[in-house]
């Protein structure tokens, strides 16, 4: 084979391979979304992008009275939620891709309501913007929670694995073979 065409190869075999695993990770999200595979342990689901709204409802419990504090929060979240989708506002610097310290917004955010939900919007803005960057809205990813990443296939299948060897998934087992055969409902 000549050198251009096994570099075409190798690129095109590679494709597969990343096609492969990417609906290989697409068929284990829509399962793990569907309760298949047991009680979250340390790998599960996460919406990267979506902020953590504990910070917002600390920060608010603080500023607000008791009775206007959960229902700020939730105003707060939402609120920046909708900053995070809009793509008109993008303050990563490009050069190393990390946050403007100087973006009027967040720094307005850090101001008024603490260091905490200064953190968390940063978090999801930094997560949209790797693993999303174009659309500018949640995706679902399966995630290692103890290490604070995405979890490789590999864990996974230990993770599934190891709940079968306990037999964590017995009771979902049973349910969806009374499913496969009519004698029960999932």
């Amino acid at each position: 084979m000549e050198e251009a065409e096994l570099r075409s190869y190798s690129i095109n075999k590679e494709r597969e391979l990343n096609d492969e695993l990417g609906a290989a990770r697409k068929v284990l999200i829509e399962g793990m979304q569907r309760g298949l595979l047991g009680a979250p342990t340390n790998i599960g689901l996460k919406r990267l992008g979506q902020i953590d709204s504990k910070p917002f409802e600390d920060a608010c419990r603080e500023r607000f009275p008791p009775e206007k504090a959960e229902s700020q929060a939730a105003a707060l979240t939402s609120l920046w939620m909708q900053q995070l989708s809009d793509p008109g506002w993008y303050p990563i610097k490009m050069i190393e891709e990390v946050i403007d310290e100087q973006d009027e917004k967040l720094q307005k955010l850090r101001q008024e309501f603490g260091e905490e939900p200064y953190k968390a919007v940063v978090t999801a803005l930094m997560e949209i913007n790797e693993h999303n960057a174009s659309g500018r809205y949640t995706v679902t990813e399966i995630w290692n929670f103890r290490e604070n990443r995405k979890a490789s296939l590999k864990e996974v299948i230990e993770d599934i694995m190891g709940k079968i060897e306990r037999g964590d998934l017995s009771d979902i087992m049973g349910r969806i073979t009374r499913a496969d055969t009519g004698s029960g409902s999932v």
